[in-house]
């Protein structure tokens, strides 16, 4: 009796240490799991948030080189990768108030350029035509609207930064 007593005990021993070890891997390999979700859904965020910036940047950008009549030749390269970036990343919502946006900024800084005084090469002379009034009218009605897309786009870029924040 004493003998299957003691096996007894061996076997239930043995069992139990088989399971703590079955639970403790699986509970290990359950934490690294979620750790591995929390850290690409961390990761995930900290890239749309970056692009957003990046994005919102650059769209500053163009604005100030409309108005300071500068060159576009930097811009476009940029505008372009992150036109790209933004169809790929963004929600549906985002993708479609940016890409409004850019439209209204391709009319108001065309509108802008139009309604500028022309420079006469570089002698630091500028000569305003009779037609340009109009388009600077023009620009200037399409400002106001031109901002509160803006202010809409970054409304829905914050939502959905809250949406997938970690």
């Amino acid at each position: 009796m004493n003998a299957y007593l003691s096996l007894i005990t061996v076997v239930v021993s043995g069992a139990f240490g088989l399971l703590v070890a079955v639970v403790t891997t699986w509970m290990t390999s359950y934490r690294e799991s979620r750790k591995y979700v929390r850290d690409r859904a961390r990761e995930r965020f900290e890239t749309i948030k970056s692009l957003y910036a990046k994005y919102l940047a650059l769209l500053e950008k163009g604005i100030r080189c409309t108005e300071e009549l500068g060159d576009y030749s930097e811009l476009t390269n940029d505008l372009s990768l992150l036109n790209a970036q933004m169809l790929l990343t963004a929600s549906k919502e985002v993708g479609a108030q940016s890409e409004a946006c850019g439209d209204l900024l391709y009319h108001w800084s065309t509108e802008y350029r139009r309604g500028s005084p022309k420079k006469l090469g570089d002698i630091g002379v500028s000569i305003v035509a009779s037609g340009d009034s109009e388009h600077f009218q023009k620009a200037k009605e399409l400002r106001p609207k031109l901002m509160a897309e803006l202010t809409k786009l970054i409304d829905l870029m914050k939502v959905h930064l809250r949406s997938i924040e970690p």
